[in-house]
């Protein structure tokens, strides 16, 4: 068994994930671990009869042997150069019980209109669930990381991963929170808006769309894939501390973090009209996926 594995392993335990659970994800990933940049567990603190996975392939990975779509596979190497996503990521929901079709992220190399069209007609055969206007806007205040298509009980979802430009741009949130009812929810979507300047690399927020409209949920990822400290998890319990969130199943997963540099973690607060809940998204990088990937960049640019 590989170190990634181990962790892989390791990382379930932690996040205290039964037997059952643990054998499915683990024959999973074993299969596809050279082609694995890096895997994200999710798990809702909450309901731990919950667990989906994410598989993370980057462009110099083989990604047909990762499982994604052929047909999709083949039109992301027709895309020119500059439009095509580095990375995709493979979402499968509630693992635990059953291995669904993934859903598919692809990552953003351009901000503008022309590049997410692009990939938005692959991810959307019927057309993209959401209009122009709204893309527009977004991209005025935020860079759009990458865009999703998930698979949601009403239909095919388009989900859209971004980073605020600045702090003020984190008020966004504020335009799609009309949907709330509940002055709770209300007052979080505030207290994120007012946290100290010094968190604000930590600050990704999810948007979902179906149907040309926004989707009544908010995501506000707490994430420190910029890599900002490495001592972020110290900040973000102080920002769960501001928010008045309470995580008590994160210790453990800490303690994993802070011995092993290949363990990391996301914390996403989920907002809907009338409920506010956290899941936990625990990463394990492949470290010698990464650095074949690593090499392979720099190869690519001295023979460009």
């Amino acid at each position: 068994m590989s170190n990634y594995i181990k962790l892989v392993e390791k990382s379930l335990i932690a996040l205290r994930v039964d037997n059952s659970a643990i054998s499915k994800v683990l024959d999973k990933v074993n299969p596809i671990e050279a082609s694995t940049s890096s895997i994200f567990i999710e798990t809702r603190p909450l309901d731990q009869s919950k667990l989906d996975i994410t598989t993370c392939h980057h462009f110099t990975r083989d990604w047909e042997c990762a499982g994604l779509d052929n047909l999709k596979f083949d039109l992301i190497k027709k895309l020119d150069f500059k439009y095509r996503p580095k990375t995709v990521w493979l979402e499968y929901d509630d693992i635990a019980e059953s291995e669904t079709s993934p859903g598919l992220h692809l990552s953003v190399n351009q901000q503008t209109m022309v590049n997410i069209s692009e990939l938005c007609d692959i991810l959307f055969n019927s057309g993209t669930p959401i209009n122009n206007e709204h893309f527009e806007r977004l991209l005025q205040l935020a860079e759009i990381q990458h865009i999703s298509n998930l698979h949601r009980d009403h239909d095919e979802t388009l989900k859209l991963h971004l980073k605020p430009n600045n702090l003020s741009s984190i008020k966004l949130i504020e335009e799609f929170s009309t949907f709330i009812t509940d002055n709770s929810c209300m007052e979080m979507v505030e207290s994120v808006c007012q946290l100290d300047e010094s968190y604000f690399d930590y600050i990704f927020l999810d948007l979902s769309f179906y149907n040309n409209a926004p989707l009544p949920i908010i995501g506000i990822y707490l994430s420190n894939k910029n890599k900002k400290s490495k001592n972020y998890l110290s900040d973000f319990k102080r920002i769960l501390a501001f928010l008045e969130l309470e995580i008590s199943a994160v210790e453990a997963i800490f303690s994993l973090i802070n011995n092993e540099e290949d363990v990391c973690l996301d914390i996403k607060i989920v907002i809907t009209a009338e409920t506010i809940y956290t899941k936990l998204y625990t990463g394990v990088i492949n470290s010698q996926a990464v650095d074949v990937e690593e090499m392979a960049k720099k190869l690519k640019l001295v023979f460009s």
